[in-house]
């Protein structure tokens, strides 16, 4: 693991974070020196535009905050997307002979470079001048079928690789790198997608773990991930994450979204009105109902080219993890024919807490998705 303190950004759609971190030389865990988060303006109908202009001007903030920390400079900076700031594939290539050949690496290098190609025209930008490559991480080699970790000078008729890519729109990039460069001295930043970072970060944590769903619970969006036998398989993801719980209380009951979140935590409001009480007992119905039946769907489409796993990690803002959580559990998917048994549900981050991550005295422990990214710098980049 490296020595180097490393920044470390997050950006999603309702808050971005930095923090600073270096390994600890004694046990190997991540050390937070610094952190620092920024919740971005609530908006009553969701505006890409606005929601990227709000996400620049909030990590240029926060890059400052590290500055300030009066900390030892980072000697990179790292930058970890979550949807929609990025589009992800998972992406699998074969190449069949009938006679035995020597697989070498031109023979590997050829297959990459037909799967960038075809995932770039897949996402409208053939050229490469539209965007960025964000991620392109082989997750696994097969030779006549068969996992190989090393298979350069090997011989087999089939090769079979699974490859992760990732691609983020230029004027997205070109604005997040231009909030920190008068921060950093022109410093430009390494991007990764919050998916990538995940994925690497379950396959540390859950060595043994063959199959699971992963959900990542963002602000704006409801992101679902299935990992089976070692690959990401697929990432679908729909535009209805927690704020739309507040946007609907506060339509329906006159709330603001700080009444709206406090509603949510406590379940009841003081001196509430039987009346009233009953109405957002009912409204949270209604909304537990909407959301499940989205989440339904993002099963349906995974189910449609895999098997699916029972086991459901999750992954978000703790203040709504446990209620989302909660709906889960007592969901049986089985009546409509996507599972034989009701999902597992656990917090994919929690492990983190045991040993992987050291926090200063008296520091608020980062959010879980600082975790995750620390630990993908620290322990995988390596």
């Amino acid at each position: 693991m490296s020595k180097e303190v490393v920044a470390i950004f997050d950006i999603a759609t309702d808050r971005v974070a930095a923090a600073l971190v270096a390994p600890n030389a004694t046990n190997q865990c991540v050390n937070f020196s610094t952190t620092t988060m920024l919740d971005l303006p609530y908006q009553e109908e969701l505006n890409p535009e606005r929601l990227l202009s709000a996400a620049t001007k909030a990590l240029g903030e926060v890059a400052q905050k590290l500055v300030a920390a009066n900390q030892p400079k980072p000697k990179s900076f790292h930058c970890f997307l979550a949807s929609p700031f990025y589009a992800p594939q998972t992406r699998i290539s074969h190449l069949n002979k009938e006679k035995d050949f020597t697989v070498n690496r031109a023979v590997l290098r050829d297959l990459a470079n037909q799967e960038r190609a075809r995932f770039l025209q897949s996402v409208g930008d053939p050229d490469g001048t539209k965007g960025k490559l964000i991620d392109e991480l082989v997750m696994q080699v097969k030779l006549n079928r068969y996992v190989t970790k090393k298979p350069e000078h090997q011989t087999a008729r089939e090769v079979e690789i699974a490859t992760f890519l990732s691609w983020g729109e230029a004027a997205v990039i070109d604005k997040l790198n231009e909030a920190v460069k008068p921060v950093f001295h022109r410093q430009n930043l390494i991007f990764h997608s919050s998916t990538v970072a995940m994925y690497q970060t379950f396959r540390l944590l859950f060595p043994n773990t063959p199959a699971a769903l992963i959900l990542q619970l963002g602000g704006e969006i409801t992101e679902l991930s299935l990992i089976h036998s070692g690959i990401l398989l697929e990432t679908v993801s729909y535009p209805l994450g927690f704020n739309f719980l507040l946007r609907e209380l506060g339509t329906r009951l006159g709330l603001t979204p700080a009444a709206a979140l406090s509603l949510i935590k406590l379940g009841q409001k003081e001196g509430m009105r039987e009346a009233e009480q009953q109405k957002f007992n009912e409204t949270m119905e209604e909304l537990r109902f909407k959301w499940l039946a989205i989440f339904s769907e993002l099963l349906h489409a995974l189910a449609e080219k895999h098997f699916l796993a029972n086991r459901l990690f999750v992954l978000g803002d703790e203040r709504f993890l446990g209620l989302f959580s909660t709906w889960l559990k007592n969901k049986s998917f089985a009546e409509v024919g996507i599972l034989k048994k009701s999902l597992g549900v656990e917090p994919l981050t929690a492990k983190l807490h045991e040993g992987f991550c050291e926090i200063k005295e008296n520091q608020d422990f980062p959010d879980e998705l600082l975790l995750m990214d620390a630990l993908f710098c620290a322990r995988i980049l390596e």
